[in-house]
């Protein structure tokens, strides 16, 4: 067992790279009271840890929508 002091969120990934370069997902569980833990593997790997805000993809797509529709409301305003 890996454990990082790095805090649990929901937001992390990571991936195990063996020496051949072949990509495996790993599964990140909560460890010591809320840390970043993982089962490490055996022999030569690397790991690949990254972070991506939950929901964040959600809400770009969400604004974007949001300023797109005000940008009409606008326009439609200003032809009139």
């Amino acid at each position: 067992m890996v454990v990082l002091t790095i805090p649990y969120d929901k937001g992390w990934s990571l991936k195990a790279i063996d020496k051949d370069g072949v990509e495996k997902n790993v599964e990140i569980v909560k460890a010591q009271g809320g840390f970043v833990g993982f089962v490490g593997e055996d022999g030569e790997v690397s790991y690949k840890l990254s972070y991506m805000t939950p929901g964040l993809k959600l809400g770009t797509y969400g604004l974007a929508t949001g300023l797109f529709l005000l940008g009409c409301i606008y326009i439609g305003f200003e032809m009139t």
